[in-house]
């Protein structure tokens, strides 16, 4: 039976990818701020960095696009892994699925 942390991490997963997808292109437009300037903790956001990076590591994923925004700025947009799999193209910002 798969925990309830985990279940509650692929639902974040997922709608971060949804997001991602749907903003990606319009994110170029928005302004970009610092965490602390829109009221966000950047140890918060290093949770989503870390949390990614294990699954990356552990080959749950090749790679990911993760980014947050408040207030309409961006506070984080980070890639992390590989675009493919079997591939050592870096996962850019603007990496399509």
């Amino acid at each position: 039976m798969r925990s309830l942390k985990r279940i509650k991490f692929n639902r974040i997963l997922l709608l971060a990818s949804l997001a991602a997808l749907t903003g990606v292109a319009a994110a170029r437009d928005l302004p970009v701020s610092a965490p602390s300037q829109v009221g966000m903790s950047d140890e918060r956001l290093e949770r989503i960095s870390r949390a990614i990076e294990v699954r990356v590591e552990n080959k749950e994923i090749a790679g990911a696009v993760a980014i947050v925004l408040r207030n309409g700025e961006i506070s984080y947009f980070e890639a992390f892994g590989h675009a493919e799999v079997d591939e050592d193209e870096a996962m850019e910002t603007d990496s399509r699925a």
